[in-house]
């Protein structure tokens, strides 16, 4: 070692930053994946398991956990192809049924070594992906049919088949009458632009389109190539009325589980009744709706008015209290609808405070309860701060936190945009399309507010955000997270998401001393820092050698180790770089020699798949540090 080289402190702000470049972003941390920072310092976030060995129908977009009067614990979500119930350890499939029909002997038949069971019912009005349940139709060649959810794999107008899980032992038919129950029909879980005819406007240049290099104006008679039309995603929203499950999905009814049928019972569609000639008025379309949790109202945003029956996206409606079969506006009632002014559509709302905050595509409003005779009085909070999805906002300690088209916002009593180190990392790199499936969750434990959402090379959340609302960080990462439910009814986070396998799952997300991911293996984490130098970079640094200093907190494994790299270059834009390591780190390193020079230089700490389970956080990193010259 020289004697003449400083040992110095590295001192880096406890935040990613992301909004210059890593030579300009000295003093900070410049990237990281699954690392958070806790009293300034980084560390490793904790790994996932599953929660149930049962996979997730669909992807889903909504997730709620509530517990009952009697201590037991639900969990539920829903995606585009059905909605689930999380109980006991086991997940139950309580998607609505639309209709049932009887097939009487021969409608439903089995072919010897074939995975696809065929049905015979004439208009059943199905689309493949959509789902179906049999009764009274137990064992067919050998394949189980009662008792399970089965997709549509093919459709002709009288015809459908069905996919199993293994092939028949033999051609065989019902014999007896049975029932096919048609759950409601499945949506998308992507986002797509509408095209074809009547998706452009008449004699419309976006309606062209190009064969053979040739660009043909489209118009009348002609299909759409492009356009401005979406067509929506499958969601949900979800709370629960007491015990029971409230539910519904865009553009869909408003259903109902019953805690007391048990979790084998499906939810039920709430509908319309009239006595005496006047209709309970309960919506017909919803695209979002939340429950009121001092008074019980159910509030349901972009539905049918219930004057013309027709759907308004700015229409807002909620029901008498607690009762949520009744939804007509009268002097006998607490029902009421208003129509909100500003923006296109109701995006979502969650309840903050004393208020249920409302947001629609451009602005925000609250939604106070106040008693009779008004029931609720709302007032616009703030324009041009509209909500990106539907499950894009969260409250934190009674502040509320959500993403908009271009921008992070708070709101505490006055709507303010959120200052972010990584705003331009999030947005340049953004899948606008599938904006809609950006999800917020809350993670107490650690203060911190988290959104999942899509970068714009993927269709699904493969990426998060965190600010820390008390420590005041901003970091991101990779995940394969899509929905987030924050610890108190269970003892770990939910989240769902997509698992090696390809299938969704349900998650228990941040166990205690678990730093594996759902297979047992270890989860890659880093961080890395901006550049540094000395004298702005006017001499060489000369590195000699790093004394680390991590704290390894985790018992279970003593071996936990990673690794520590150090990349110097001569020109911030310079394509040659010199770099050592990676060197591995214990708790038994005390000292790295090494030989680094360059103009500025950067450190990343990381672990990876391969390695060890390691939970580590970083406390002071030294450098032996001399200027070595100007060339």
């Amino acid at each position: 070692m020289s004697t003449d080289t400083i040992l110095t402190k590295l001192q880096f702000a406890p935040t990613i930053l992301r909004e210059t470049t890593q030579y300009a972003a000295e003093g900070s941390w410049y990237s990281a994946d699954k690392v958070r920072f806790r009293a300034g310092k980084p560390q490793n976030i904790r790994g996932w398991q599953k929660k149930a060995t049962q996979s997730v129908l669909g992807t889903p977009r909504g997730l709620h956990v509530w517990r009952a009067l009697d201590g037991k614990k639900y969990a539920a979500w829903g995606s585009e192809k059905a909605l689930q119930l999380y109980y006991g350890g086991e997940i139950f499939d309580i998607t609505p049924v639309s209709v049932s029909v009887s097939a009487v002997a021969g409608d439903i038949t089995t072919s010897t070594g074939s995975v696809f069971v065929h049905v015979s019912n004439a208009g059943h009005g199905r689309n493949i992906a959509d789902t179906v349940n049999f009764v009274s139709v137990s064992v067919l060649g050998g394949v189980t049919l009662q008792g399970n959810t089965y997709e549509i794999t093919s459709v002709s107008d009288n015809t459908f088949q069905v996919s199993v899980q293994s092939s028949a032992l033999s051609n065989e038919a019902n014999s007896q009458t049975s029932f096919i129950f048609y759950n409601i029909k499945s949506g998308t879980s992507i986002a797509t632009v509408g095209l074809g005819y009547g998706a452009g406007g008449y004699s419309d240049a976006r309606a062209s389109v190009t064969v053979g290099g040739v660009v043909t104006l489209g118009g009348w008679s002609s299909p759409a190539a492009s356009s401005d039309i979406t067509i929506d995603l499958r969601q949900w929203s979800l709370d629960n009325l007491g015990e029971d499950l409230i539910a519904a999905h865009n553009d869909g009814r408003i259903y109902r589980w019953f805690k007391s049928g048990g979790p084998e019972v499906r939810a039920v569609e709430v509908s319309t009744t009239t006595t005496a000639g006047v209709s309970t008025g309960v919506p017909l379309k919803n695209d979002f709706i939340l429950i009121s949790p001092r008074d019980r109202h159910i509030i349901s945003l972009g539905c049918t008015d219930f004057i013309t029956a027709a759907k308004d996206p700015m229409i807002l409606r909620y029901s008498d209290q607690a009762n949520i079969n009744e939804w007509s506006p009268s002097v006998s009632t607490t029902s009421d609808q208003i129509r909100l002014g500003e923006g296109n559509r109701i995006i979502g709302g969650i309840p903050s405070r004393d208020l249920i905050l409302i947001w629609t595509d451009t602005a925000i409003y609250g939604m106070q309860f106040v008693g009779p005779p008004f029931t609720f009085a709302i007032s616009e909070l703030g324009t041009q701060c509209g909500l990106i999805s539907p499950h894009a906002a969260a409250d934190f300690n009674g502040s509320a936190y959500w993403m908009g088209e271009d921008n992070f916002f708070t709101y505490d009593g006055a709507v303010k945009i959120l200052p972010s180190t990584v705003r331009l990392y999030v947005f340049d790199d953004f899948n606008r399309d599938n904006k809609a499936k950006v999800f917020c969750g809350v993670n107490q434990e650690f203060k911190e507010v988290i959104w999942l959402y899509p970068s714009a090379d993927s269709t699904e959340c493969d990426r998060y955000v965190i600010f820390s609302p008390s420590e005041n960080y901003w970091t991101f990462g990779t995940s394969d997270w899509t929905t987030w439910f924050d610890k108190g009814v269970f003892d770990t986070i939910l989240t769902t998401g997509v698992s090696s396998t390809g299938l969704a799952h349900l998650f228990d997300n941040e166990p205690i001393g678990v730093y594996t991911d759902e297979n047992a293996q270890p989860i890659a984490s880093y961080i890395e820092s901006a550049e540094f130098d000395i004298q702005d970079g006017d001499d060489v640094l000369f590195v000699d050698r790093i004394i680390p200093d991590f704290d390894f907190n985790t018992s279970a494994t003593p071996f936990s180790s990673l690794s520590l790299r150090l990349t110097t270059k001569r020109f911030p834009q310079d394509a040659a770089k010199q770099e050592k390591g990676p060197y591995a780190v214990t708790a038994a390193t005390n000292k790295i020699n090494t030989r680094a020079r360059g103009r500025q230089a950067r450190v990343r700490i990381e672990t990876s798949t391969g390695g060890a389970e390691t939970a580590w956080r970083l406390g002071s990193l030294r450098l032996d540090i001399k200027p070595d010259g100007k060339r």
